[in-house]
This record gives structure tokens, sequence and C-alpha cells, in this order.
């Protein structure tokens, strides 16, 4: 729980020029991009492309925060698998049901997945 804390407060840092649900939304795309390209190279240079023009919006401070980020997101998950991301997202009040944006929380979605 001390991570998911850690890592809402680096997310707030950056939101605080970019607002929390672009620099929430940046993250996840970035981390994503990292992980696909360490595995998959077929398409890393389109993917590289897209990950320099997200970091080209902030500054190096800010660029910085964003494997932090990662490595408390992954050390929450040390503890054992859970939804972290969809946690942080409701905590932080990220959600937009005008949009269409909800969260279901794990639980519910096991129960669901069970019947």
């Amino acid at each position: 729980m001390i991570h998911r804390k850690n890592l809402i407060k680096l997310i707030e840092a950056n939101g605080r020029q970019h607002g929390t649900w672009q620099v929430f939304s940046d993250f996840v795309e970035m981390a994503a991009i990292s992980l696909s390209n360490a595995v998959d190279r077929a398409q890393s240079e389109e993917r590289e492309a897209r990950y320099l023009e997200i970091v080209r919006r902030y500054s190096r401070e800010e660029v910085e925060r964003f494997p932090q980020m990662l490595g408390e997101l992954v050390m929450e998950l040390e503890n054992g698998p859970a939804d972290v991301l969809g946690q942080v997202f409701m905590e932080m009040e990220l959600g937009n049901k005008w949009h269409g944006q909800f969260f279901t929380p794990y639980e519910v979605c096991r129960l669901m997945a069970g019947m």
C-alpha cells in the first residue's frame, strides 16, 4: 500500500503542470511501450517514436519521475496480484461518467466472471 501511495504522489507531482489524468494516461502508455519494446522488437521504432513524443511534453525533472512511478508500481505488485492501476485511477478520482469511464473493483469482476 505504501508503494501505491508513493505512485499517487509522483503522479500528482507531475500533474501540477499537466493534469493528473494526462500524467496517469502518459505513464500507463509509456510503461506499456517500455515493456513491449523489451520483448517485441518488430515494431519498436514506431513505439519508441511515440514514447519520445510523450516525453517531449515534460521537463527533465518530470521525466525522471516516470521510472520512479514504474518502480513503485512494480514494488506494489510484489505484494501479490492486484489491479493497482485501477485502484490508483479510482483513488485519484480520474474516472469520468460523462465519457463512460468507470472502474469495476477486482472483487466484483471476479464474482461476475465466476457467475
